[in-house]
């Protein structure tokens, strides 16, 4: 089993350190990263989330982290934030799917889900205990066929790594373009090697990424380049009910 150490203000600093380092990228803007005031949030504490059942170093934790708003991190992936209105699914028939993940198994109160990767993203599972975060995707083929699916602790399968070395992994797709955001789109993160994804890798390498880039100039080209693609692609439909 891959082992990190944990201690809350180190995974603090690398959950910020993905937020800031995302926020150089043409979607979210770094004013929306949102900081918790000196003691924590004062929303989010034992009692607000014990539906949850989570032990007091992962409330701690949520209750130290920054929040960012609905922007997709990663494919189909957005933040929970933990201070909004989402207290309506924290009890046990409304958080299956919404702030827990289904086919993960039995999540241990030691392991606090930090993001909504709904069926085709990626649920976040920070265990406080080992130091590491696992990346569960119900919809993917775990790492390890130990343990199996309907196993309680299922979600084990998945990749896992130290909780500062999943966020620099993440990082690295972003900087070698596997990973690609298309700013104000509801599938906002693109990972595959489409054409379409291509020009938009194009658009990003001619404002100067990953060294010297220009983020406003490269957000504003990619909306020119949606734009006129989906000009097109109207153009074409209309042709095609000509005929």
């Amino acid at each position: 089993m891959t082992q990190g150490y944990y201690s809350r203000d180190a995974a603090v600093t690398a959950i910020r350190s993905f937020y800031q380092f995302f926020a150089t990228l043409p979607s979210l803007a770094p004013e929306y990263i949102w900081e918790p005031p000196s003691g924590g949030w004062p929303e989010v504490n034992g009692t607000t989330l014990s539906r949850l059942s989570r032990n007091r170093d992962v409330v701690d934790l949520l209750r130290h982290i920054p929040y960012i708003n609905d922007t997709q991190i990663a494919f189909h992936t957005t933040v929970i934030d933990y201070t909004a209105d989402v207290k309506w699914s924290f009890d046990r028939s409304g958080a299956q799917g919404n702030v827990l993940p289904c086919g993960a198994g039995v999540l241990p109160e030691h392991v606090a889900v930090l993001t909504d990767g709904g069926k085709y993203g990626s649920w976040l599972l920070l265990d406080t205990q080992e130091g590491t975060i696992t990346d569960f995707k119900s919809m993917e083929t775990p790492e390890s066929i130990f343990p199996p699916p309907g196993h309680p602790e299922h979600w084990r399968a998945y990749r896992t790594l130290p909780i500062r070395d999943f966020f620099e992994s993440w990082k690295e797709k972003y900087r070698s373009l596997a990973w690609v955001v298309m700013p104000d789109e509801d599938d906002g993160v693109l990972c595959n090697q489409e054409p379409s994804s291509n020009e938009i890798r194009e658009i990003y390498r001619a404002h100067g990424w990953p060294s010297f880039f220009r983020r406003e100039d490269c957000k504003e080209a990619l909306l020119k380049w949606r734009y006129k693609k989906l000009c097109a692609e109207s153009g074409t439909r209309r042709r095609h009910q000509k005929h």
